[in-house]
């Protein structure tokens, strides 16, 4: 059974146009799953590099939900990168905690589109 430690944060995306770019893009050669939802709603899961481009509209709400499985003899940071890229712009948001004592770390990303 893991050891598991779970990071809330919460994040704002001005809207430019409603074509969205998103990429989830894990740190350290972690085994990282990313789920990203889109007003409470799956729309992309998979490891390592997950992209998704969804139609998004003000008032929309991502919830990303990263699992990083950090086996021994490994980097102690659980490190993701979520990036947007919207009509030519981009935010990215570098999230990366030090873990020693955690064998799973989960990141429940909320990003809020205004």
């Amino acid at each position: 059974m893991p050891n598991t430690k779970t990071i809330q944060k919460e994040e704002e995306f001005r809207l430019t146009s409603n074509n969205l770019k998103i990429r989830c893009i894990p740190g350290d050669a972690h085994l990282t799953t990313s789920r990203i939802y889109l007003n409470n709603q799956l729309i992309k899961n998979g490891t390592g590099i997950v992209e998704a481009q969804p139609d998004i509209h003000q008032n929309d709400e991502f919830l990303i939900v990263n699992t990083i499985n950090k086996p021994g003899n490994q980097s102690d940071f659980a490190s993701i990168t979520v990036i947007f890229e919207n009509q030519g712009s981009e935010r990215s948001w570098a999230f990366s905690s030090p873990e020693p004592d955690y064998t799973e770390v989960i990141y429940q990303i909320k990003i809020k589109i205004i």
